[in-house]
């Protein structure tokens, strides 16, 4: 049975009531982590951000991954922000430090320094995710002709819908981010301005460094068109989970 809360929120002199659910703690493994029954992406984590796009890769004797191509960065302003755990269940110091670049998260730890804190709740994580990417970020993301034509040449791109990135649980809290439910927020490419109830906009502020990202989602693309030379927009993007297609 899901936990249904009501969070309050106070933005410029309006108070807004937003139903929420409280997020699932997520299971780690070596080549991928599932969060509310999402499979997300952990190899070449450290390469890729928010709105990247490129070859999705599928070797025999490797975990998938992304192989980055270029980017709709610019596209993305909009975004959700959830906060949520690891899963205690099974959780093994070789699944969290599988196919991630410990040091490139920038937090100063060893693989089994940042076990040992996720296991403890002392460090979380945080998913960033395009708000309204059908809309929105689609549309804008059209507009831009040299990156779709390069984008249509084949099936196996994909674009990075979201990105989790590992965090403090004290940082996240002066975020004013709950377990509950997401929180809308604004990115330009280097960094996140959360919309909480902590007033101070700084504290609200979060900017990751070049390598901070533990995994991502991928998103498939629906064409206009079938045909990749009469293709000129994106009409849709879904979800493409690791191990899943």
């Amino acid at each position: 049975m899901r936990l249904h809360i009501v969070r309050t929120i106070i933005l410029a002199g309006a108070v807004l009531a937003l139903p929420t659910v409280a997020m699932a703690d997520a299971v780690i493994k070596k080549n991928h982590m599932k969060v509310n029954g999402l499979r997300y992406y952990k190899a070449n984590a450290h390469n890729v951000t928010l709105g990247d796009w490129g070859d999705k890769k599928t070797p025999v004797t490797q975990a998938n991954y992304l192989e980055q191509k270029g980017s709709f960065k610019s596209a993305v302003k909009a975004v959700t922000v959830s906060r949520f755990k690891m899963s205690q269940a099974g959780a093994t110091q070789a699944n969290v430090i599988g196919n991630v670049k410990v040091p490139a998260l920038g937090l100063g730890l060893s693989g089994n320094d940042l076990f040992k804190k996720l296991k403890s709740g002392q460090y979380e994580f945080m998913e960033i995710a395009i708000r309204n990417k059908v809309q929105k970020f689609r549309n804008d993301a059209n507009k831009q002709k040299g990156k779709i034509n390069q984008l249509k040449q084949s099936d196996k791109h994909r674009i990075v819908s979201s990105i989790i990135v590992v965090i403090s649980g004290s940082e996240a809290q002066k975020m004013g981010l709950s377990h509950q439910g997401k929180f809308n927020g604004t990115w330009n490419g280097v960094k996140l301005v959360v919309q909480s109830d902590v007033k101070s906009a700084s504290a609200r502020t979060y900017t990751p460094g070049a390598g901070n990202v533990y995994a991502y989602m991928l998103d498939k693309i629906t064409w206009d068109q079938k045909k990749k030379s009469k293709r000129k927009k994106i009409m849709d993007l879904d979800h493409d989970q690791h191990g899943i297609n």
